[in-house]
């Protein structure tokens, strides 16, 4: 029996900051249109990603492929000084999952989307989501060894491809703790609404010289943060099995598994190295039987 897919929206509408769709090829692809729209809301300028190939696998010409083209040509701040105000429809919350040469894994989510439109005179400046899925922990948020007052809830998603998709929320509110806290128990399935915060903060790293000016870099350390103002109670039913959860990290490790493998080969043809198959770290095991009742 099929795992059914979560709930998983977001709505994103601002002033368009940047705007870098760009068409390409390639001979795995075909044409395809890729890139991010930069959407400033309030002060946060919140990145989404786009994708889509020209043709679909029954060959057909893709809707999505041509929306984007249209897309491509919407003026932004960074190109007339202004931009239009947009409307982002049918995305949703997505993770991305990567090793570093010591086969660490980075894990993060990110935003992406479908289609984008002008805003019509109803224009609402916002970015809220809609999120389903499986409470796995509730914790206190510690930021730099310090507790922040606010509470961290992972929530595992189940996307269309009977994956797990771990999401972080923060929620801020008292009452919202207090009621968490006491009902958000491990395995639970809930829905949570909120609204989409992105951080910019300069940071300047200053490298002593020999002789000479010190050498000086700034960048930008972009924090996201998923704040639940709204949630149901849990289900009374849940919606996932313990077989089902089961199934759904089982097939996230192996998506990861297979990640590793090709960092591997990555790293091993570029120093022609001997191929040597890595130990499975702590993300990537499959774990069953934790305490809390909950398998990963």
């Amino acid at each position: 029996m099929a795992i059914k897919e979560s709930l998983n929206k977001i709505n994103v509408q601002g002033i368009l900051l940047e705007n870098n769709l760009e068409q390409a090829q390639n001979e795995k692809l075909g044409t395809f249109i890729s890139g991010t729209l930069v959407v400033r809301v309030g002060d946060s300028d919140i990145p989404v990603n786009f994708f889509s190939k020209e043709i679909k696998k029954d060959g057909g010409l893709n809707k999505i492929f041509i929306s984007l083209k249209k897309l491509m040509l919407f003026p932004s701040v960074a190109t007339d000084g202004e931009g239009v105000k947009v409307n982002m429809t049918g995305g949703a919350i997505s993770g991305r999952d990567f090793y570093t040469d010591d086969l660490e894994l980075i894990s993060y989510s990110e935003l992406k989307c479908n289609f984008c439109k002008k805003s019509t005179k109803n224009y609402i400046e916002e970015a809220k989501f809609e999120f389903e899925g499986i409470v796995r922990k509730v914790y206190d948020e510690i930021k730099n060894d310090q507790e922040t007052d606010r509470l961290v809830v992972e929530i595992v998603g189940v996307n269309y491809a009977e994956t797990a998709l771990p999401v972080k929320f923060v929620v801020a509110k008292e009452k919202a703790i207090a009621y968490i806290k006491t009902y958000y128990a491990s395995g639970k399935t809930v829905k949570v609404n909120g609204d989409i915060i992105y951080t910019t903060e300069k940071i300047k790293k200053v490298t002593e010289s020999a002789f000479g000016d010190d050498i000086v870099k700034i960048f930008d350390k972009v924090t996201k943060d998923f704040i639940i103002t709204a949630g149901t109670q849990p289900y009374d039913e849940n919606d996932y099995s313990q077989e089902a959860i089961q199934k759904i990290m089982q097939n996230r490790n192996i998506f990861l598994e297979g990640e590793k493998a090709k960092k591997v080969a990555k790293m091993n043809s570029k120093n022609s190295a001997p191929n040597s198959a890595p130990t499975p770290n702590k993300e990537t095991e499959t774990k069953t039987g934790n305490k809390d009742g909950f398998p990963f």
